[in-house]
């Protein structure tokens, strides 16, 4: 994985499959960014969390909190 400050391309470009799966809800198994910083929590936000239209589970990975613990938490609880 690079430093990308932006979401893995194939998750974006996977958000209709996911979208149209007829699932109950999806579970994210940690390190949803390779940083966590206010940009990248952003980036992901609004380009596959709130694409995204089934209920969404964020476990922790210890990328995801490394940095910027409570403003992780802050967004996704």
């Amino acid at each position: 994985m690079d430093n990308s400050v932006y979401a893995s391309p194939a998750i974006i470009a996977n958000i209709d499959t996911i979208n149209n799966l007829n699932s109950d809800f999806i579970i994210f198994t940690g390190d949803i960014v390779y940083i966590s910083d206010t940009l990248r929590i952003q980036n992901l936000i609004k380009t596959v969390t709130s694409k995204i239209e089934i209920p969404a589970f964020n476990a922790a990975g210890n990328h995801d909190i490394l940095f910027y613990r409570p403003y992780y938490e802050s967004v996704f609880g």
